[in-house]
């Protein structure tokens, strides 16, 4: 699942700027809302709470430092990005000081906006993630005790003990970024910094910027020094996801910080020492990305002083009862639902299916389940006609499980038919935007609806676009 995006709102009165950023964003995958005075906008964000906010300082009715002084007070941790005039500089700094995450220049340049968008959200999310994972569950693990897993969490002990690269091989959904969590919470370094970089989704012009940092004016739109991941992750580990699909000029950069522990913030001249565990990972053939001159040998010798493979879905298959009794008990107590069971026939039908999408698709399954089963137990007839229906609707293969005689209609007869179609709808729409990256442009092209269209339905359902957990 790529990673998803995120929502911001855009207070500014100006008609020409809130089209242009909600373009610009909307492109990029967010989705977007927007206000051109203060009032409406404090009513809107009381109905959904966004990731960001792009703050105009000049609005009419109130005050752009009243505006957020009221966001700070109703949302601490909310990010607030101001966007300036050149003369509003100082008032901008002023703003940074009491906690604004960021201030934008007018005019605004695209590049500038994704960057500081981009790490507002993915911090704030980190917050909310944290702060979901204390109040409702337990920290990630890994689950199964199979004895492919077993010899998992024994080639993580073994890195956990040292300090060396590690590189994380297996295919998408199989838990690459829980192996690295576990890898570091495990060693010396757990009560440092865990950085995660999805290095597929930032654009190749800006790689380099967001690894190593920059200083104030080293290209256009740098107005303020940013600490790349690397600096971020000083004392614990930076995770590399994808790298892969890293451009050979950030490898070569990267390649350094491996040999000598230095990192140069672009426009800065002077070199930097961090003390960074690198934790790598892909899902592609990198020996065949050399051959076809995409990826450095010498850094792929670097990264292979350790390559840990984690085995797909289908080679530990008796571990799903374990991982389908986890992830039913943790959407069940997230959404308030009752528990269910699942009868043991049940059980084998889901480990007689192959799980292309490994551990990721079978839990986007058992939430899935869990959204239209109105009754205290699934049985088995249920999982054949969910995993049917499943397949079909992203146009996959049919289910490869037995066939188990009539098939369950997963509806309680006594409810009345439009509240089971909404849920139905309102599970599609969400499994749609999760398949697109919470990119709602290209969600509403696989629906075949209009994007308008898309944001009514997501506003009726209270959907909001989040971030997928490997």
């Amino acid at each position: 699942m790529a990673e998803s995006r995120g929502l911001v709102f855009v207070l500014d009165d100006e008609p020409d700027i809130v089209e242009a950023l909600t373009e610009v964003l909307e492109d990029e995958g967010y989705a977007c809302r927007s206000a051109r005075d203060p009032l409406t906008a404090l009513a809107q964000l009381e109905q959904e709470e966004p990731d960001a906010v792009l703050l105009d300082l000049r609005l009419p009715y109130m005050d752009g430092r009243e505006v957020f002084q009221r966001l700070r007070r109703r949302y601490p941790d909310l990010p607030v990005l101001i966007i300036t005039a050149h003369g509003d500089i100082p008032t901008a700094v002023e703003f940074i000081r009491q906690g604004a995450f960021e201030f934008l220049e007018k005019p605004l340049h695209r590049e500038r906006v994704l960057t500081a968008v981009r790490n507002a959200v993915e911090q704030y999310r980190l917050k909310r993630t944290q702060a979901w994972l204390q109040h409702w569950a337990a920290p990630p693990r890994l689950l199964g005790h199979s004895p492919a897993i077993e010899r998992l969490r024994e080639e993580i002990e073994r890195a956990a003990r040292t300090d060396a690269t590690v590189l994380i091989v297996g295919e998408s959904g199989s838990g690459k970024e829980l192996v690295a969590w576990e890898i570091h919470h495990r060693s010396p370094r757990r009560n440092g910094p865990f950085v995660r970089v999805n290095c597929a989704a930032i654009p190749k012009e800006l790689i380099e910027s967001e690894l190593f940092g920059h200083k104030k004016g080293a290209f256009t739109g740098a107005i303020s020094d940013y600490r790349g991941k690397f600096e971020q992750a000083d004392g614990g580990s930076i995770f590399l996801d994808e790298i892969g699909d890293m451009s050979l000029e950030a490898q070569a950069k990267v390649l350094r910080v491996l040999e000598t522990g230095e990192i140069e913030p672009i426009g800065s001249g002077q070199s930097r020492f961090v003390r960074v565990r690198v934790i790598a990972a892909t899902n592609q053939d990198l020996a065949a990305r050399i051959r076809q001159g995409l990826f450095r040998e010498d850094l792929y010798y670097r990264l292979t002083v350790l390559v840990i493979r984690v085995p797909p879905l289908r080679e530990h298959r008796e571990d799903i009862p374990e991982l389908v009794e986890w992830f039913a008990e943790q959407y069940a107590r997230r959404n308030g639902l009752p528990a269910i069971r699942w009868s043991p026939v049940a059980l084998e039908r889901l480990k007689a299916y192959a799980w292309p999408g490994n551990v990721r698709e079978l839990r986007n399954f058992v939430e899935y389940c869990l959204t239209l089963h109105t009754r205290p137990e699934i049985t088995a007839a249920d999982v054949e006609a969910y995993l049917a229906d499943l397949r079909r609707r992203v146009g996959g293969p049919p289910a490869e499980v037995p066939a188990v005689g009539p098939v369950s209609v997963p509806v309680d007869p006594a409810g009345p038919l439009h509240a089971f179609l909404e849920r139905v709808e309102k599970w599609y729409i969400q499994r749609v935007l999760e398949q697109t990256g919470g990119n709602v442009a290209e969600a509403a092209r696989r629906l075949k609806i209009p994007r308008s269209n898309l944001y009514k339905k997501m506003e009726k359902y209270d959907i909001k676009i989040r971030k997928g957990v490997e």
